[in-house]
């Protein structure tokens, strides 16, 4: 559930858009908000990354990289290392 304060003159629009169509005024503000996330999303897909963001990149892309390791061969290379 999300309350949201609508200044008076986009809450009219928004209730007219809605009367005439005969949707509700919640089906608009959903739409509205996805398409603004969407935006949103395609903006930061093509800004630069801060360097906090950069070093998260690597270490995520050094865990992946672990991880296929050890699914093709089959075996932790830690792991047995330990058990020496």
């Amino acid at each position: 559930m999300l309350a949201v304060r609508l200044d008076p003159d986009l809450e009219a629009r928004l209730t007219a858009v809605a009367k005439r169509t005969g949707r509700s005024k919640s089906y608009y503000a959903r739409k509205a908000i996805e398409g603004g996330l969407d935006s949103l999303r395609r903006v930061e897909a093509r800004r630069p990354l801060r360097k906090d963001e950069e070093e998260q990149r690597k270490i995520g892309q050094e865990s992946l990289q672990e991880t296929r390791s050890i699914s093709s061969t089959g075996s932790d290379s830690r792991a047995s290392s330990l058990s020496e």
